[in-house]
């Protein structure tokens, strides 16, 4: 029995790996930017529109989508940093760093 090559393997999970993120990122954008009708963030910036501090509360809904892209740009270094180890001869730890980001 044939077994794959797994460093194939590996580099062709990690390009699927950064073509979703790099979707996520995308649609986690415009769903933030340009709400479709009756979403979570359209009834949310309904909900802000003409409150009083209208600007503290959008900047609230703001920390959350930064949140978001944190945690996106984390799992693309993270995925960067698989192949960095992978593309080496030498075995390194993988930093941390990015998992421990809030």
């Amino acid at each position: 029995m044939e077994f794959p090559d797994i460093d194939l393997l590996a580099q062709r999970v990690l390009r699927q790996e950064s073509v979703a993120l790099t979707a996520a990122t995308v649609d986690a954008v415009n769903a933030f930017k340009e709400p479709s009708t009756d979403s979570p963030r359209q009834r949310d910036k309904e909900w802000v529109a003409g409150r009083a501090h209208e600007e503290l509360l959008e900047g609230a809904f703001n920390i959350g989508a930064e949140a978001v892209a944190t945690l996106l740009m984390s799992a693309d270094d993270h995925r960067q940093a698989v192949a960095e180890l992978l593309e080496s001869d030498r075995m390194i730890p993988l930093p941390a760093m990015t998992c421990a980001r809030d």
